[in-house]
């Protein structure tokens, strides 16, 4: 059973938030004031100052007025703060290359979090769609916007790469495991103060649910995000299944090409990778018939733009094509190893029924209505949904909207794993 985190006395930074509003006066309002600059008022309030200079502590207490006991106390939760290095992590991984697309995700899930509308999100889907690469992006933002600290824990198998953790990731991992000194230490460490924790590839239906339901009720400003491939329905939180990048319809003319997200991003690492390599720059076209056959998942789109600073977009185009004609075990080539078993990691939490029945829509016709799906697999119309429904939580179908009812489309990448894994 996992340990109820213990709460300590009001921080440092939840006194002063509490005496500046107390007195009416905003973060600026304050700064102006007292001379003390307002990031570092800012930062105090958040906890990434943990330990302010005395005379920044004396210009404060003497703009708020504060009496003898309450300087005391703030003085004394100045005292009392874990050092630096045993606080949170002030900044989350820096990313290797640039963003495309998702900006629209990004800001909702920002302002969510900001706002205080929900203090726990969390972002699903297929393995290799960008759901890490994401939450990089919002715990950059609310870092540098609102000063915010951030602690990157990662769950996934491999994911800290055998390197050292910081110390905070390591009371973390060890509350997440139960052990209740740690769960204490970890709700020390954020206290009131405005903080986010990135829980980066929770396993579904595990004790980290637990963990982050009773941390955020021992911390009233702290904000959770997490990564996860199955959904994770909790009560309360924000949910976004995370869809691959759109790709582009086969009429779409030359211009709109390069528009669309998933080429953009392929053009994007293909350049990163292509500095003096001489190669000529690639058709729009086949790019676009590239990221059609790989669905517009991110993680496939990178490594087929780091083959093409090798060879053409047109010799990878066919390698992609006769793989899928060939054998099973040559269901893609090679290098796409990693995105084979992302997307049969996500195919396993179907169940042997939901399994079953996905197969025999792989073997079928490309897109189907609800009442196709029903009338294919000789069930009801709600099991039909529920089929469905589960398909696209684990991110393995498109839903488009197209006419009076939506159709549900396979991905290529899940026909082929499905069909592969046939006895």
């Amino acid at each position: 059973m996992f340990a109820e985190p213990v709460v300590r006395p009001l921080g440092l930074g939840d006194l002063l938030r509490e005496h500046r509003e107390q007195r009416g006066l905003s973060q600026q309002h304050l700064a102006d004031l007292s001379t003390v600059s307002v990031r570092t008022v800012r930062n105090i309030e958040s906890g990434c100052i943990r330990k302010p200079r005395r005379q920044t502590l004396d210009l404060l207490a003497g703009t708020l007025k504060l009496d003898r006991i309450s300087c005391a106390l703030l003085n004394d939760a100045a005292a009392r703060a874990e050092p630096a290095d045993g606080g949170l992590d002030p900044r989350p991984p820096h990313p290797f290359s640039s963003f495309v697309g998702r900006l629209g995700d990004r800001d909702a899930l920002s302002r969510t979090l900001t706002a205080g509308d929900s203090r726990l999100a969390v972002i699903s889907g297929l393995g290799g769609v960008g759901k890490s690469r994401l939450a990089m992006e919002v715990a950059l933002r609310l870092r540098e916007q609102n000063g915010w600290p951030v602690l990157w824990v990662p769950l996934g198998e491999g994911t800290d790469g055998g390197l050292p953790q910081a110390p905070a990731v390591v009371v973390a991992l060890d509350a997440i495991r139960g052990d209740a000194g740690s769960s204490a230490r970890l709700a020390r460490l954020i206290g009131g103060n405005d903080a986010l924790i990135v829980l980066d590839g929770l396993p579904g239906g595990s004790s980290v649910e637990g963990f982050a339901f009773a941390l955020l009720r021992a911390c009233p400003r702290l904000r959770v995000l997490a990564t996860t491939a199955a959904p994770w329905r909790a009560r309360g939180a924000l949910s976004l299944r995370l869809a691959p990048l759109p790709v582009p319809p086969r009429r779409n003319a030359p211009a709109q090409l390069a528009e669309t997200d998933s080429v953009r991003l392929f053009f994007d690492r293909m350049h990163q990778g292509r500095t003096g390599s001489g190669l000529p720059d690639a058709d729009p076209a086949t790019v676009a018939e590239v990221c059609r056959n790989l669905d517009g998942i991110p993680l496939a789109l990178e490594i087929a733009a780091a083959r093409s600073a090798e060879l053409s977009v047109e010799v990878l185009l066919h390698d992609l094509i006769t793989a899928a004609d060939g054998t099973p075990d040559r269901a893609l080539p090679g290098e796409f190893g990693p995105v084979w078993e992302a997307v049969a990691n996500s195919c396993d939490v179907l169940t042997g029924h939901q399994r079953e029945h996905a197969r025999r829509l792989a073997r079928s016709t490309e897109r189907w209505s609800i009442e196709d799906v029903a009338a294919e697999l000789e069930l009801s119309v709600s099991a039909a949904i529920a089929l469905v429904d589960a398909m696209a939580a684990a991110g393995l179908v498109r839903v488009e909207n197209r006419g009076t009812s939506p159709e549900i489309v396979l991905l290529n990448l899940v026909r082929r794993v499905l069909l592969a894994s046939i006895p």
